[in-house]
């Protein structure tokens, strides 16, 4: 009876994780760090005019969000990831995801009423299709 009790470590409840956590995914990211210096240095909304003639509203599925889709690309390059390992590194990586003006939520749990992470093979599609485009024009 007595090593029964010495062998059971006592149950301690700080250890238990809360069911529920407000996070502010702008906390997380500390003020020096370098993703927010290019976020501050850069004006990523100009893609949306660069590559509206590319669109059409009428016809297909809504398209990725195209800052969104560059913003991944700048973080792979960057920190030398595949689309793969980027793909999965970003579930828990606050700096990447804050960058991407996404939180863990939408992540985890995609909502399209959301901003949502673009499928990889979406990603790597748009690369390519960049690469391809430069090649043609350069």
């Amino acid at each position: 009876m007595e090593r029964e009790r010495i062998m059971k470590a006592p149950k301690n409840p700080s250890t238990q994780p809360r069911l529920f956590q407000v996070i502010d995914m702008e906390e997380l990211v500390p003020p020096h760090h370098i993703l927010r210096q290019i976020n501050k240095a850069v004006d990523f909304s100009v893609i949306h005019d660069w590559v509206a003639p590319l669109y059409t509203e009428k016809t297909g599925r809504p398209a990725a969000d195209p800052e969104r889709l560059l913003r991944l690309m700048l973080l792979s390059y960057l920190f030398d990831h595949s689309e793969r390992e980027l793909y999965e590194i970003l579930p828990m990586h606050a700096g990447y995801l804050w960058f991407c003006g996404l939180d863990f939520e939408s992540v985890l749990h995609p909502d399209p009423h959301h901003p949502t992470l673009p499928d990889r093979t979406t990603l790597v599609k748009t690369r390519n299709a960049g690469a391809n485009m430069e090649s043609l024009t350069g």
